[in-house]
């Protein structure tokens, strides 16, 4: 089985497709309040991070694993659906589409996913 987190999960499409490809679904990040609803509607037993991205591995949520949870899982793909690139450009600037999950997230040695996939 391939264990994933989900990022920029809105109301969970890319989600059920992992789901029908046999995929666990070991958390997801969501930050808006309506994508959020629904998710948790469509994915009772997946734990959701409600806010920012960027707080992700550093603030803790009831019910969603820390980081030290995960790493024991074991994760094999990170994937995620972010905002369009024109969503992208307004609120963060041209050219960038980098994904920095909390400290250490891109620091040489840090445990990483074996795949990361994205739109």
């Amino acid at each position: 089985m391939v264990n994933a987190i989900s990022l920029f999960s809105g109301a969970g499409g890319f989600c059920e497709g992992t789901r029908l490809a046999g995929w666990k679904v070991l958390c997801s990040v969501e930050a808006d309040d309506h994508a959020c609803l629904t998710y948790a509607a469509n994915f009772p037993g997946v734990p959701l991070f409600r806010g920012d991205i960027g707080r992700f591995l550093v603030e803790k949520q009831t019910g969603v694993p820390e980081v030290e949870q995960l790493l024991v899982k074991g994760v094999d793909v990170v994937y995620g659906g972010p905002p369009s690139a024109m969503i992208s450009y307004f609120r963060v600037g041209p050219g960038t589409a980098s994904i920095k999950c909390g400290p250490g997230a891109s620091q040489p040695g840090a445990s990483q996913p074996r795949h990361r996939v994205g739109l």
